[in-house]
């Protein structure tokens, strides 16, 4: 919830290329609050409901450090809800779009929480544990891919500046099947593995 509320204003680093200064930030803190959490889990007694407190401290703590990083590099950008209610009398539009973002992401929680509880009712725990990790490395697999491909955006919005049709389509076409490519291997692998 905090990334609608206060996290939002980390877009302006991507859409700047420096996204990596935002990447170092949160990774440390990751890193930082997972030793504290298994550390946590080894030596108490109430190591989950600890667990829980410090995911909530950390998530706290980067978006404090996240605004502090924010008004160093970009100081210019403030924020204030009177302005706000004053420029969505202009751009109405951002409702009806931010409205369809939520419902998406909601939709996208509820696909991607369900399966495993489903996979509890019809099979057991075992199941549920080899599908975790699973979806687990997947997803790490797949973040890692979005993260080669994010440093591309930049390059396309400036191709799109441009307005060279065919050298739009031509690069577009090039990271496509490049993404497939990458897919194919990764599909490749898992099929043999399994």
């Amino acid at each position: 919830i905090l990334g609608y509320f206060i996290n939002y204003k980390q877009l302006i680093f991507t859409a700047d290329q420096k996204n990596y200064k935002i990447t170092i930030l949160q990774n440390g803190i990751i890193l930082f609050k997972v030793i504290i959490q298994v550390i946590c889990l080894l030596y108490t007694s109430h190591g989950y409901y600890l667990w829980i407190t410090w995911e909530a401290i950390f998530a706290i703590i980067n978006s404090k450090l996240l605004m502090i990083k924010i008004k160093k590099d970009y100081p210019w950008l403030i924020t204030k809800i009177n302005k706000g209610k004053y420029l969505l009398k202009n751009y109405q539009w951002i409702i009806k779009k931010t409205k369809q973002i939520f419902s998406h992401t909601f939709g996208s929680f509820v696909l991607n929480q369900t399966d495993t509880i489903l996979v509890f009712v019809v099979l057991n725990l075992n199941a549920v544990t080899a599908f975790t990790n699973y979806t687990m490395i997947m997803n790490k697999i797949s973040g890692l891919i979005t993260s080669l491909f994010s440093n591309s955006y930049a390059t396309v919005g400036d191709l799109i500046v441009e307005n060279e049709k065919h050298k739009i389509i031509s690069v577009f076409w090039e990271w496509m099947s490049l993404r497939h490519l990458i897919a194919f291997v990764f599909s490749f692998t898992l099929f043999q593995m399994t």
